[in-house]
């Protein structure tokens, strides 16, 4: 199984903009499915992604603390497994009792990941730019509670960019991770870019981390370098670009 999606839970919906989403990154595929499948049935929708293959970039080095909390695995090894995602607005009352219960339950997987995040901006795939902030329905998470890393200003927000590729049978993804850092490592300023196991299409994701001060002229000026570089790499392809931008709430590494 290359992925799973909890029932009701349409495409697009982790990215709905002044929402809070928690992930569990690292943990082995099946042990985070079965996390996913609990939370379903509790009402809390969710998905888990298998990763294929990931890279680090250069921000890394600018940000040692905070990728030391952000990066899953153990004893300096890397192990990004899988990426899932729940949406904690499905229980917007309970959301501190969710990530407790959470917690209970990564605990058991050391080296995993747990991020909580909130959404408030994005670029669709016509390259638009929306923005939406939670106001009076934001959650009452107190990251302290929970041990969370909260990173500093200036590395609080986080920034996906995400290219889908048409698929054709069981070719090789045209797109190389290697290839893609070193054009756009610094153009992106990427802290890694991950490639995504779906049945429908090539996935490349990324991340990296920014302040919140002029986030909209940086990110946008990111997509358009992403954009030319893909015009150049997939000729003739159809594919999709899109971007995420979240407020990160807390980060915690499970040690």
């Amino acid at each position: 199984m290359a992925s799973f999606r909890s029932p009701n839970t349409p495409a697009g919906l982790f990215s709905t903009l002044a929402t809070t989403h928690i992930h569990i990154d690292g943990a082995p595929f099946e042990g985070t499915k079965k996390i996913v499948e609990w939370f379903a049935a509790w009402g809390i929708r969710g998905k888990v992604d298998r990763v294929l293959e990931c890279i680090g970039g250069p921000q890394r080095l600018g940000f040692p603390e905070l990728y030391a909390h952000h990066t899953a695995g153990e004893n300096d090894k890397e192990d990004f497994g899988c990426f899932s995602t729940m949406l904690l607005d499905d229980k917007p009352q309970e959301c501190q009792r969710a990530i407790q219960l959470l917690f209970q339950d990564v605990e058991k997987f050391p080296g995993a990941v747990v991020e909580a995040e909130e959404s408030f901006a994005r670029i669709d795939s016509r390259g638009s730019w929306h923005e939406e902030e939670p106001g009076q329905r934001r959650l009452a998470i107190n990251p302290k509670e929970f041990g969370f890393y909260v990173p500093p200003q200036h590395s609080s927000i986080e920034v996906h960019h995400s290219v889908d590729v048409e698929k054709f049978g069981n070719e090789p993804s045209p797109l190389v991770l290697p290839e893609m850092m070193e054009a756009l490592g610094d153009k992106l300023d990427l802290g890694g870019l991950f490639r995504f196991e779906k049945n429908e299409a090539h996935a490349i994701r990324s991340n990296s981390f920014a302040s919140p001060d002029g986030i909209r002229a940086r990110v946008e000026e990111q997509h358009r370098a992403l954009q030319e570089f893909l015009a150049g790499t997939l000729r003739g392809r159809t594919y999709t670009v899109k971007a995420l931008v979240e407020r990160v709430i807390g980060v915690k590494h499970m040690r």
